[in-house]
């Protein structure tokens, strides 16, 4: 199961649930809390492994909700992550040498 949110404007984001491209599961959120995420959660049945962009409240939701369920952090938020602190262009020397 892929989770992540949205984000339609300032204080909206659509919190969704999907697996092999179909949508499980979706909610209305203010916010990436971890309260909005258990809100969604307690509505799906237990998976066995989520997929997510890493991000806090979700984490800390599925340790409440589904203490059973194995997190794996999604490769390319994670590689995002690390392109957006190191550019693809670093000004410093030890930027460069990594």
């Amino acid at each position: 199961m892929f989770l992540d949110g949205i984000w339609l404007k300032r204080d909206a984001v659509i919190l969704i649930a999907c697996s092999r491209g179909h949508v499980l599961a979706w909610h209305l959120a203010q916010s990436e809390c971890a309260e909005a995420w258990a809100a969604l959660m307690m509505r799906m049945p237990v998976p066995s492994m989520l997929v997510s962009d890493g991000a806090r409240g979700l984490a800390k939701a599925a340790s409440a909700v589904w203490p059973a369920t194995r997190i794996q952090r999604c490769a390319f938020h994670a590689a995002s992550q690390v392109k957006r602190h190191t550019t693809l262009n670093p000004k410093l020397e030890c930027g460069r040498e990594l």
